[in-house]
């Protein structure tokens, strides 16, 4: 039977069953490839939301102000783009 080495001189080479617990007491993560906690998460999670509605409301913005110089010819109600 193989052992995992604390030390790291080893490697994982299969899952782990871990019966239902949890980890707990992930350090902050490094690199892209090592776990975090869920309040690392929740915390990404939550930047990037307020990022989306921030972008979204720019973009609305801009459809506004495009949409305020669009003027409808009231004679052939095609829609004449004024300067």
């Amino acid at each position: 039977m193989k052992y995992l080495r604390l030390d790291g001189e080893n490697q994982m080479v299969s899952d782990i069953q871990m019966n239902n617990h949890k980890l707990v007491g992930l350090a902050n993560a490094v690199r892209r490839t090592n776990g975090v906690g869920l309040k690392v998460l929740d915390e990404a999670v939550n930047l990037l939301m307020v990022q989306t509605n921030e972008s979204l409301e720019r973009m609305e913005g801009a459809l506004a102000v495009i949409n305020e110089r669009i003027v409808t010819n009231t004679e052939t109600d095609e829609p004449k783009e004024t300067i």
